[in-house]
C-alpha cells in the first residue's frame, strides 16, 4: 500500500474529497499560487483561525508531497510553513495521465467495498469532473466539519527541515544579515537541505547564497601528516577565513574561488549575491578552525546503515575511500569537537 492508499483508507472521503488527494499527489500545490501576495494574505488569515486548535502532525500523500497542517503554529511556524509551500509550488510536476491513472485505482477500491463511496457514486461524479475539463476540487462541507483540513501541500523534503526554518524566521526578525551553518555526516542530505533553504529565503526570485565547504578541500601541497592529524584539519580553513569571512554579513556581492577535485587545483570563482541568508553547508562548516560562529546551526545527522547504502549508490567506486578515510576522520572531528552538540538543531 502506498501513502496515497493508506491516507485513502484512513481518512473517511466523499468522491470529491478523495479526488483532490489524488489531484494533490499528482500535481503538488503549484496551481494554488498565481499571486503569492494574496496567498500570503489568505495563510495568515487561515492560521488566526488554525492557531488555537491543537499541533497535528504532517501527513505523506505520496508523490513526493505532504499536508503540513497550520493547526497550532505560532507566528514563525507560519512564516517557515508559508516559505516553504511557496518554494513547494514552483517546482511543476505531474500529468494529466497519472491522475487519471490515480483515479482508475480509486475506482477500484470502491469497486471492491473498501471506500466509503460505492463505486457507482464514483462513477456519477467522476463523470461530470471528466466532462467539466478535471477543475480545481474543494473540499466537501462534510469533510471540512469532521477535519477542519488547515493544511498546506508541500515538498515532502521540508517537513523535516520546517524546524530550522522556522528558527532562521525568528531570526531574521532581529535584523541584519544572517548566516546558517549545516555541518553533519556523510550523504545525510546537507546539500539537498541547503538547496531547499536557499529556494525557501529566496530574494528577487533567487534562491539565497549557499557556500560549499566542499569548495575548500584541502590541496595536495598542504595534506601533509601532521594537518591531517588536526580534528577539523581536512579543510581549507585559512581560504575560508580569508576569503569569505569577512564579506559573510555584509549585504553585498562577493566570490570566492572554488577547488576543482577533478585537476586538484583551484578553478573558477562562484559569485555570491550577499543575500540576507547565507547557508554554508558541509562537513567541518562548524569546525573551531573555521571560525564561522553562525547565528543558526544544525547537525544533519543519518542512520550507519543508510549512509553506506547511500554512499554505495552515489560514489560507487569511491566507496572505500569514504569509509577507510573519510568517514573515520569526520567521526573523529565530530566527537573531538563535540559537534552534534553544539548545534542548535538536529536534522535526521
Amino acid at each position: 500500500m502506498n501513502d496515497t492508499e493508506a491516507l485513502l483508507f484512513d481518512d473517511p472521503l466523499t468522491p470529491t474529497d478523495a479526488l483532490k488527494l489524488l489531484y494533490q499527489a499528482e500535481f503538488g500545490c503549484g496551481h494554488l499560487v498565481k499571486d503569492e501576495n494574496a496567498a500570503r494574505q489568505r495563510f495568515f488569515s487561515e492560521l488566526k483561525e488554525a492557531a488555537a486548535l491543537p499541533l497535528k502532525s504532517p501527513q505523506d500523500i505520496g508523490g513526493g508531497f505532504a499536508r503540513a497542517y497550520l493547526c497550532g503554529l505560532d507566528k514563525n511556524g507560519g512564516e517557515a510553513l508559508f516559505r516553504a509551500f511557496i518554494a513547494s509550488a514552483k517546482v511543476q510536476t505531474g500529468s494529466l495521465a497519472g491522475f487519471v491513472s490515480r483515479a482508475l485505482k480509486l475506482r477500484e477500491l470502491a469497486e471492491k467495498g473498501v471506500m466509503p463511496f460505492t463505486a457507482g457514486k464514483f462513477d456519477e461524479f467522476f463523470a461530470q469532473y471528466e466532462k467539466s475539463g478535471y477543475p480545481l476540487l474543494s473540499h466537501s462541507e462534510a469533510y471540512r466539519d469532521a477535519r477542519k483540513p488547515h493544511y498546506r501541500v508541500v515538498s515532502a523534503r521540508y517537513i523535516r527541515l520546517l524546524p530550522l526554518i522556522s528558527a532562521i524566521c525568528a531570526r531574521l526578525e532581529k535584523g541584519g544579515n544572517i548566516v546558517c551553518a549545516l555541518d553533519g555526516r556523510a550523504a545525510a542530505g546537507k546539500s539537498t537541505a541547503a538547496a531547499l533553504i536557499a529556494d525557501a529565503f529566496s530574494e528577487n526570485g533567487a534562491p539565497a547564497d549557499v557556500i560549499n565547504m566542499d569548495d575548500f578541500f584541502l590541496p595536495p601541497e598542504l595534506r601533509t601528516g601532521k594537518r591531517l592529524s588536526e580534528r577539523g584539519g581536512n579543510v581549507h580553513y585559512e581560504r575560508f577565513r580569508e576569503e569569505v569571512l569577512p564579506n559573510l554579513r555584509s549585504g553585498k556581492p562577493f566570490s570566492y574561488r572554488r577547488f576543482d577535485c577533478s585537476k586538484m587545483q583551484l578553478g573558477e570563482s562562484k559569485p555570491l549575491n550577499g543575500t540576507r541568508v547565507t547557508i554554508v553547508e558541509g562537513a567541518y562548516s562548524l569546525s573551531d578552525a573555521v571560525s564561522l560562529a553562525p547565528d543558526i546551526s544544525a547537525f544533519v545527522t543519518i542512520d550507519a546503515k543508510e549512509q553506506l547504502e547511500r554512499l554505495r549508490e552515489r560514489d560507487g567506486e569511491r566507496l572505500l575511500a569514504f569509509t577507510d578515510k573519510w568517514i573515520p576522520m569526520e567521526e573523529a572531528y565530530i566527537a573531538f569537537q563535540n559537534i552534534e552538540k553544539r548545534a542548535d538543531i538536529i536534522i535526521h
